[in-house]
């Protein structure tokens, strides 16, 4: 499966801090055995500081590096499995300092595992229809999952993501020709507004779909 992804960041603020993250194990790594079993890795997430001595940018590393390492660690059978308590790990994990929104997805052969805690949005794009993969209104954890067809396109954001940009913008910057094309219009929004501190997305097109044997 091959995908083509465009990201969006706000700016980082003294005490909040929001960034994305993609990770496919290739066959040169060390987790080249990896991508049958777990799949691809893409996450959006922010955090606002709660505790005393908290560097945010490097506090935020560590957070992705966690992040990765608590996935692709989990032995649990299944993929939404893994998801759901890579989610409740690495929140539990930093919840004494700060507050950790996250937005996770997981592409498997042709299948899309999506997952959030404390906030934020997956949007689908197929054909003519955008519709948002979460119903509701919830800081708890919750994960879907489905099949992707070639063209599918995802957005994937945190909760201020979702606050700072209208549901229209989202709606017109979903229906343009490209990744990068939506990112730009996205971009625009979140960059030009003063608290976008905690805001980010990825773009993502699902551009070859293979075939489960």
């Amino acid at each position: 499966m091959e995908f083509k992804v465009a990201k969006i960041v706000g700016t980082a603020g003294q005490n909040s801090w929001s960034q994305v993250h993609t990770f496919r194990p290739k066959a040169d790594q060390p987790m080249a055995d990896k991508l049958d079993s777990y799949g691809e890795l893409f996450a959006a997430l922010e955090f606002k500081v709660v505790s005393e001595g908290v560097e945010v940018s490097s506090f935020g590393k560590e957070i992705i590096l966690r992040l990765q390492e608590i996935y692709f660690a989990n032995e649990s059978e299944g993929i939404l499995k893994k998801l759901n308590q890579t989610m409740e790990t690495l929140s539990a994990e930093f919840l004494p300092q700060i507050e950790l929104s996250l937005v996770m997805a997981v592409c498997w052969r042709n299948f899309i595992y999506v997952g959030r805690n404390g906030g934020g949005q997956v949007y689908l794009k197929r054909g003519e229809t955008l519709v948002p993969l979460f119903s509701n209104e919830t800081e708890t954890a919750q994960a879907v999952s489905g099949q992707l067809e070639a063209g599918d396109k995802l957005l994937l954001a945190t909760k201020r993501f979702f606050k700072i940009v209208p549901e229209g913008v989202v709606t017109s910057a979903m229906s343009q020709g490209s990744v990068d094309d939506a990112m730009e219009t996205l971009a625009a929004i979140v960059h030009g507004h003063e608290a976008s501190s905690r805001a980010a997305g990825l773009v993502i097109e699902a551009t070859d779909i293979t075939p489960v044997a």
